[in-house]
């Protein structure tokens, strides 16, 4: 159901929007949630949580790959979510890329390996609005095209361990600052084959780590649980954001890290949410140049919470 709050009594207004934030997040609004604090499902960081949804992903930019070639890169993402029990899901994902490279040889494109996991959401606290995830993802080698980003013919595993955190218990002089909540991941990269043999020589598979998080302001925090000020639709609905990802080596088969940063913005509608966020490389080792990823995402758990939205198993 959507609202105008815009025409109504500044009182009523407010009313209507606690009560729907608070009474929505068990039937027709997406989940995430920890208390009054919704966690949105952000783009380039895994989620802390578990539930069902349809995530699509479309990026662009222009960056070296791993033989230092520049490339402009055009990646489309899909990952479907499906909760088994109301706090244990599992994921099947899969992306496509469209590399051009700037020397001027061929264009080529392919689907990177397939991507699986599971997760595990083992805590969450309504008063701190507090919640963590425990994961195992793989990247199921040889499902892809060697020559495209992520095709590479081993698997790789990944164990991690996700969180987030909402700054709503902060003490009424700092009461502006309660919007803000953060999320953060860690998670190791291990290859299931230590050697690889390449174009008639041997290479390591390196282990590397995978670290990161976002910073969130939501603005249907601030108007429904700190002080209404009049922000009108549809930016009443909107959290600005800041995510950060890296990966670091952490053997002697490889060296550095590389990651970027990307500042943007969610749009969170009932049944789904809108990304769009920048992508900007914070070495040279990533690239030197911005690009772009726009984000459409489903809560099937609210769109169709009898049915595909509902746990395989439990309330």
């Amino acid at each position: 159901m959507t609202h105008n709050y815009n025409k109504m009594h500044p009182a009523l207004g407010r009313a209507v929007l606690l009560i729907s934030l608070v009474l929505l997040p068990a039937s027709g609004w997406p989940h995430g949630w920890a208390g009054k604090r919704f966690f949105p499902s952000t783009i380039i960081t895994e989620d802390p949580f578990v539930n069902d949804e349809f995530s699509f992903v479309v990026g662009h930019i222009k960056a070296p790959d791993e033989d230092g070639a520049l490339n402009r890169t055009t990646n489309i993402e899909a990952e479907y979510t499906k909760t088994i029990f109301p706090k244990f899901g599992i994921s099947l994902g899969g992306n496509v890329n469209f590399v051009d490279p700037v020397n001027g040889d061929p264009d080529h494109s392919g689907f990177s390996n397939m991507e699986v996991g599971a997760k595990y959401q083992f805590f969450t606290s309504a008063r701190y609005e507090s919640l963590a995830s425990i994961g195992l993802g793989s990247s199921i080698g040889g499902t892809g095209n060697p020559n495209v980003p992520e095709g590479d013919a081993f698997s790789t595993l990944a164990p991690g361990i996700f969180f987030g955190q909402g700054f709503g218990f902060l003490p009424k002089h700092a009461k502006f600052f309660r919007p803000f909540a953060i999320t953060g991941l860690v998670q190791a990269n291990v290859p299931t084959v230590r050697e690889s043999f390449v174009d008639g020589e041997f290479s390591q598979n390196p282990n590397t780590l995978t670290w990161g998080g976002a910073i969130e302001y939501s603005i249907p925090y601030l108007q429904a649980f700190v002080k209404d000020i009049g922000i009108p639709a549809p930016f009443n609905r909107m959290i600005p954001v800041v995510e950060a990802s890296g990966t670091s080596c952490i053997d002697k088969a490889c060296s550095g890290t590389t990651g970027t940063i990307n500042p943007g913005v969610f749009w969170v509608g009932s049944y789904f949410q809108l990304g769009l966020e920048a992508t900007i490389p914070f070495n040279d080792a990533t690239g030197n140049h911005v690009g772009v990823m726009a984000q459409f995402h489903i809560f099937i758990d609210d769109a169709a919470p009898k049915s595909l939205g509902r746990p395989l198993f439990g309330n």
